[in-house]
């Protein structure tokens, strides 16, 4: 009986070599969705975009010291262009009135810090990636007609 759900999106750029075999898996889990009739809000975080450090970077405490704990999982700014892209591509072929996606929100917690959802960079690069997908979902809107509501975590994403 549930028709509506927050699902996950995981941004791998169409350069990766995982980006095939990335972009079959979401489609039979979004398409599933759209079979059964289940509106998704997608939550869009980091699935295979290379990070600055090769690997999440981990959390250092006041003291510089390294914790084993969150990490932070934003890309590399040079993909902020293809994330642009992605953005469009999913909301062109999977967005409301098309497929099941209503609207797509950027990490779900980005706390300043230590964050719980992966994301540990500062708010100034949230909002780039922000924007970033925001622009692309307004592509999407232009050159579709989707209808795909550009969703806010907080505060921070304003």
């Amino acid at each position: 009986g549930i028709k509506g759900a927050r699902m996950g999106a995981n941004f791998t750029p169409p350069s990766s070599p995982n980006f095939e075999a990335e972009t079959a898996k979401f489609g039979q889990y979004i398409e599933w969705a759209g079979r059964h009739d289940v509106t998704a809000m997608l939550t869009v975080d980091n699935g295979t975009a290379p990070m600055p450090l090769g690997r999440p970077r981990p959390w250092l405490d006041d003291k510089g010291k390294m914790r084993d704990t969150k990490d932070d999982r934003a890309w590399l700014p040079r993909y902020d262009t293809e994330f642009r892209k992605w953005a469009e591509r999913i909301a062109t072929k999977y967005g409301w009135p098309k497929g099941p996606v209503n609207a797509m929100e950027l990490w779900n917690e980005p706390w300043e810090g230590i964050s719980i959802s992966g994301w540990g960079a500062d708010i100034p690069r949230f909002r780039e990636l922000y924007e970033q997908m925001a622009l692309g979902i307004e592509d999407a809107r232009r050159s579709s007609g989707v209808k795909v509501l550009i969703g806010g975590v907080d505060e921070h994403a304003r």
